[in-house]
């Protein structure tokens, strides 16, 4: 039988600057057992990160303030400086041409989940943070 909540325990910092897509990854985040600190943009995300408080980040590429390219740089530098791993990050967008995907997998980012969110895409990209016997695929849309 399928895992009901196949997210968790995974503790999910989102960054997202759309109030109608922050409803729908906190529905579906909490209907898979993760839970979720929400930020409105990629600035708000840096002030909300802490070593060890997040096991993933999701981070939406076009925010205005910072970016997600931009917030992902920032708490990499911020992580080093501290001398701590950064829990992975996955970029969120609607921009999924592959020179575009091979732009965010060279930034840092560990995946990415294509926008209009899906559970079964959410699923596929963070069940191995939470299973660690799940592989993590690269791009899901």
């Amino acid at each position: 039988m399928a895992d009901a909540r196949p997210l968790q325990g995974l503790r999910v910092l989102v960054a997202e600057d759309t109030g109608t897509n922050r409803k729908i990854i906190e529905i579906l985040l909490r209907k898979l057992g993760a839970s979720a600190t929400f930020a409105v943009d990629g600035q708000q995300a840096c002030d909300v990160w802490r070593p060890g408080a997040f096991d993933a980040l999701l981070l939406d590429i076009s925010m205005p303030v910072k970016d997600g390219l931009e917030a992902l740089a920032d708490i990499d530098a911020r992580a080093r400086g501290l001398g701590v791993a950064r829990p992975p990050a996955f970029a969120a967008t609607a921009n999924l041409m592959p020179d575009q995907i091979d732009e965010y997998l060279a930034r840092g980012f560990a995946g990415v989940l294509g926008k209009p969110f899906q559970q079964a895409d959410l699923v596929a990209l963070l069940a191995g943070l939470a299973r660690p016997e799940v592989p993590v695929p690269l791009a899901v849309s």
